[in-house]
């Protein structure tokens, strides 16, 4: 006599019970994947805002005044809020910056918070040469190693 042979059904649900559990595996890590590249993406963004903010404060002509700071700005198509505090530091001429950002909607949970130290501003002929021609700007032999001979009547230089 010819058996035919196929799958018992319990063999059937054992199979399918196996695959659901690793399907469900794949789409639970899938999820968190996508989820951990949202929150990524948002704490990037919120680094480059606390940077911009840190930035804006060096690039003025100024020591900042001490205060703490509340502003919003779009950046990336998101509303992002930003609270700044200059804090003294035992250098005069030297302020600690602290920023913390939050989404604008969420004001409450700050996402990222950024440091950053402003000094007073550097003055003089090698200021502002160094940002019109870099390559007839002093530097210190340590400063750019080989980018320009040292001056041998320099005391920081070695013979």
């Amino acid at each position: 006599m010819n058996r035919q042979r196929g799958f018992t059904l319990i063999e059937v649900m054992v199979a399918l019970v196996i695959v659901a559990l690793g399907l469900s595996a794949l789409i639970t890590t899938a999820v968190r994947v996508i989820g951990d590249s949202y929150t990524y993406r948002e704490r990037t963004l919120a680094l480059y805002v606390g940077l911009n903010v840190i930035t804006e404060l060096r690039l003025s002509d100024e020591v900042p005044d001490l205060r703490e700071t509340e502003d919003e700005v779009e950046f990336a198509d998101t509303d992002w809020l930003y609270t700044a505090r200059v804090i003294e530091t035992d250098v005069e001429t030297l302020r600690r910056i602290e920023v913390d950002v939050a989404l604008a909607d969420d004001p409450d949970t700050v996402i990222r918070s950024v440091l950053g130290f402003v000094g007073e501003p550097r003055v003089g002929d090698d200021a502002n040469r160094l940002w019109s021609d870099p390559a007839s700007a002093s530097f210190g032999p340590r400063d750019a190693p080989g980018s320009v001979e040292p001056d041998p009547n320099d005391p920081a230089v070695e013979p």
